[in-house]
Parts: C-alpha cells; sequence; structure tokens
C-alpha cells in the first residue's frame, strides 16, 4: 500500500452511446467536491475559528472525505405504479432520461433510474460509500431518494447509476438544478484528491467484464470474491495505465 497521504480518486461520467456512436453529455456532470469545501463558503461570519464543527477532528475529517455529486438540470415526472401500466411520464420538457429499474422491491414505491452514472476508480483498494444527501437540503428526497451502497473502486471497476427507491406508488419527482444527488464516502484517513478522466471504448469494456462476472461466475458471487478474480487477471494494472491516458488537464 502507498506511503502517500494522499489518495487519488479518478472519476468521469459513464459512457454515453446512440446507435453505436459515443456521446459527449458533460454538461450534465459538474465538477464534484467534498462537503467541507462546499460548506466552508457558508460560514457564518459570526463563528468563532476554534469553536465550530469546522475545527472538530471527527467532523473536519468526514467532511473532507465526503464528496457531492450534484444535479445540472430540472427535471420533473409523474409515475403512477398502481395500475397494471406502470407508467413514468416526463412533466417538464428536456428532463433527463428515466426508465423503470426493475419490478418494485418495496411495497413503499418502484425504483426509478435517472440517466446518470458515474465512474470511479482508486489508485489504491478503498471502499466508496455511496448515500443519499445528509447535509444538504435535497429537495428530492421528500419524493425519493438514492440507494445506498458500498464497494472497493480501488479493486472493482463498475458505474455507479442514480437510481431512486420512491417513498410512494404515485406521485411526482421532482429534481432541481444544482441540487446534490448523492454522497460519496471514501474511508481512508487520506486526503483525497480529485482527478477527472474521459471514459472511451476500452475503459468501457473493462469495466464490462467486471459487470458480465455476474454472468459468467453465476449469481451469489460475494464481494471478495470479484476482488480477487480482478487481482487475478491483472485488471487494475490495465484499468490505471487507461485511465491515465485519458486525464482531463485541470485549469
Amino acid at each position: 500500500m502507498s506511503k502517500s497521504k494522499e489518495l487519488i480518486v479518478y472519476w468521469s461520467p459513464g459512457l454515453n452511446t446512440y446507435d453505436g456512436e459515443v456521446i459527449d453529455r458533460s454538461f450534465l456532470y459538474p465538477k464534484p467536491e467534498s462537503i467541507f469545501l462546499d460548506k466552508s463558503r457558508q460560514k457564518s461570519k459570526l463563528s468563532v475559528p476554534n469553536a465550530s464543527f469546522f475545527a472538530c477532528p471527527a467532523v473536519n475529517k468526514k467532511m473532507q472525505n465526503t464528496i457531492v455529486f450534484s444535479n445540472s438540470v430540472n427535471s420533473s415526472y409523474h409515475f403512477d405504479f398502481t395500475d397494471i401500466e406502470n407508467k413514468v411520464v416526463e412533466s417538464v420538457p428536456n428532463s433527463l432520461d428515466i426508465s423503470v429499474l426493475r419490478n418494485p422491491i418495496l411495497d413503499s414505491g418502484p425504483c426509478l433510474s435517472i440517466g446518470l452514472s458515474y465512474m470511479l476508480f482508486a489508485e489504491e483498494s478503498v471502499n466508496a460509500f455511496f448515500t443519499p444527501p445528509y447535509f444538504h437540503e435535497a429537495k428530492y428526497t421528500k419524493y425519493g431518494a438514492v440507494i445506498p451502497g458500498e464497494f472497493d473502486i480501488g479493486q472493482w471497476f463498475r458505474p455507479y447509476h442514480i437510481d431512486l427507491q420512491m417513498w410512494s406508488n404515485k406521485g411526482n419527482l421532482v429534481i432541481e438544478d444544482g441540487e446534490p444527488l448523492f454522497y460519496v464516502e471514501f474511508k481512508t484517513d487520506k486526503k483525497i484528491k480529485l482527478k477527472q478522466f474521459n471514459m472511451n471504448k476500452t475503459l468501457s469494456s473493462l469495466s464490462n467484464s467486471c459487470i458480465e462476472a455476474t454472468l459468467i461466475f453465476g449469481p451469489g458471487q460475494t464481494l471478495k470474491s470479484r476482488y480477487n478474480r480482478f487481482r487475478q487477471v491483472g485488471m487494475r494494472d490495465k484499468i490505471l495505465t487507461e485511465i491515465k491516458k485519458n486525464l482531463v488537464e485541470e485549469n
């Protein structure tokens, strides 16, 4: 394991294709940043530096290692899963694409998938914990919330989709421009440094290998068994080599 006090996390919008052609949808993916950086802009002028939660090591570290991913397009939908014909209808023109993820898992409402996905990868083993926003006023969470999850982004390479569990079987979903969609907390004591890369067909192919592992080896595979196979075939080096060829230069 690296002795560096910094952990580089690479991120990219997922690869979008239409009729076999790659589509660049970068405009839909604002640059993510830590909760600490975001909330630092809202510090009260009356706050006492050494007496605020920003100075508390228990809070400070968590805020610095938790990244906020935000929305960029006003989107609104109406859905109805109370009838045989389940329906999701766009209420505002040019809303983000939306689809039904799968048959409802909970009685409370359906799972809907927003047409956004992110790729994350790290230079070493680190667990990424995906959660709904909890330290921002994310208004969309009154309708539903992203499904939480956790996996090692240094030992697995797959997209994170914006999949929402709705709170009712019939109603509306509104997601405003600029509102946080989800958080990612990195389980490490190291300082997180984000670097953006361009997803390409080679990286998409490597990601699909991870996704299709379930089909190859059958359902019920543990994360540990998947990580072992990932290491055995040298996937990390293949992925890192390709990512580093496709880094986005920062101004």
